[in-house]
């Protein structure tokens, strides 16, 4: 017989917030249902030294701390500790951010407006080596699904690569670069890109920023 997730043992976490207030805030919370709180930081170096001294605990962050990508702060993780568990706790929910962040590895998105009960319930999903999806974050995405504007969904994924290194670095040279492609590729991939989203070069960082792609990858 299996065990109910009310029954699933809290972990240990770690909070990672560059906010003061609500580390302080939400680590009260969380205590109040047993979590133990191992570490509360609020810079990513200081999240790593976290991560590497409590390699089992599971990690509650907000996007863009120290203005980090959320894809380079997984992978930073991972680096130290491979079954680390993370849970996203942001005000930065658009739709894009939330399936961003779930298919680079988060366990689950929980808006900072939700009731702690949410982060409670994640966390029990997550120490059970499940995703979780709350409910509004969840229709959110079923709406996005529907966004034929969204970059995630008209571009391939090397196209969305491209893309994306695009907004970050600025030209079709560096995107070869970065990519270890021809230049020629390069400027057909970004032809193609541009043609699916029905705008210019110049106008990629104003459809990443408005698609909220800009904290996380």
């Amino acid at each position: 017989m299996g065990i109910a997730m009310r029954d699933i043992q809290l972990p240990s976490v770690i909070i990672c917030d560059d906010h003061q207030a609500i580390r302080a805030g939400l680590g009260e919370l969380l205590r109040e249902f047993g979590v133990d709180i191992c570490a509360s930081v609020g810079t990513v170096s200081e999240l790593l030294a976290a991560v590497g001294d409590h390699p089992d605990a599971l990690v509650i962050s907000d996007l863009g701390v120290e203005s980090t990508a959320f894809r380079d702060l997984m992978a930073e993780i991972t680096d130290i500790s491979p079954g680390c568990r993370v849970i996203i706790y942001s005000m930065r929910d658009t739709p894009s951010s939330i399936r961003v962040c779930y298919d680079l590895g988060a366990y689950a998105f929980v808006p900072k407006s939700s009731d702690v009960d949410e982060i409670v319930k994640a966390l029990r999903w997550a120490a059970s080596g499940m995703k979780y999806f709350p409910d509004d974050v969840a229709a959110e995405l079923e709406e996005l699904e529907d966004d034929s504007s969204n970059p995630r969904n008209v571009l391939t994924g090397r196209e969305f690569a491209v893309f994306m290194t695009f907004v970050h670095v600025g030209s079709a040279e560096a995107v070869a670069e970065r990519q270890d492609i021809t230049l020629k590729t390069t400027q057909n991939l970004l032809g193609i890109i541009s043609k699916k989203l029905g705008v210019p070069r110049s106008q990629f960082h104003r459809v990443a920023s408005e698609n909220g792609l800009l904290d996380i990858m």
